[in-house]
Formats: C-alpha cells, sequence, structure tokens
C-alpha cells in the first residue's frame, strides 16, 4: 500500500481551497462579471483575485465589500479581513488579453493621395512631410 506524501496532501487541500473560494466569488457576482475573474488565492487572510484585464479588475473592485462580506459569512473558516485584485500576467509579460499587435500598413492608393495631396499644398512645411510621409510608406512596403 503506498502512502501519501504530507505535502502532496498540503498541496491538493490548498488547491481545493482555492477553487472553492474561486466558486464562491463567482457566485457573489454578475454572471457577465464572475466569468472574467479567473482565479483567486488567499494568503494572511487576504483574498487575492485574478482577471486577465484591468478593464475587469476595475469593475470588479466595486463588489469588494459585498466579497468581503460574502466570504466572512460562507467561509469564516478562512477569516478573510481584505480583499486585493491583480491582473494575470504571462510569462512573456503581456496580460492574457494583451496581443502584439502587427503595424496597420496604408493600401497603394492611399499613399499615392498622401503623394498626389502633397502637390496641392501651399503651405511649405506641410507640402515636405507629406511627401517625406509617402515616400517613407513606399519604402516600407518593398
Amino acid at each position: 500500500m503506498r502512502r501519501k506524501h504530507p505535502g502532496l496532501s498540503s498541496l491538493q487541500q490548498r488547491l481545493k481551497n482555492h477553487a472553492d473560494l474561486l466558486k464562491l466569488t463567482k457566485q457573489c457576482l454578475p454572471h457577465s462579471l464572475a466569468e472574467h475573474c479567473t482565479g483567486c488565492c488567499y494568503k494572511q487572510s487576504t483574498l487575492i483575485l485574478y482577471s486577465r484585464s484591468a478593464i475587469w479588475l476595475s469593475q470588479l473592485r466595486f463588489y469588494k465589500i459585498a466579497l468581503l462580506e460574502t466570504m466572512q459569512e460562507e467561509a469564516p473558516q478562512f477569516a478573510i479581513s481584505d480583499v486585493i485584485f491583480r491582473v494575470l500576467v504571462t510569462p512573456d509579460g503581456l496580460t492574457a488579453e494583451q496581443h502584439v499587435n502587427q503595424p496597420i500598413r496604408p493600401s497603394r492608393q492611399a499613399i499615392e493621395e498622401i503623394a498626389n495631396s502633397s502637390r496641392y499644398v501651399s503651405d511649405n512645411q506641410l507640402r515636405l512631410s507629406l511627401e517625406k510621409l509617402a515616400q517613407t510608406l513606399n519604402n516600407q512596403e518593398k
């Protein structure tokens, strides 16, 4: 018969506690907001809630008092006295909802319009700027 390692049992219990707290947290929130609460943990009587976006965290903060009251009533064994909010960050340093965006390249027609419009501008500085912009965009296209 195989004995369980005490460290593993402790870890499994913490995971269960986190899952229970997350479930209770989501029950306290409106459904549209609950789906953006992606994780939680607790440390020294503080509940830490995670979301993929700072925008959703700003909305979650409005429910801090309700969350505290719910935790104190429904989960007194954790003795939670504070709730803090964190953005879930991926290993590459981006939040889970951020993406590395590619620059939007103007169409060939748009570049030609910029070049053509520079011919009709009386302000010398603006004309030179438009010509330089058209030339830069043409060079990037190649």
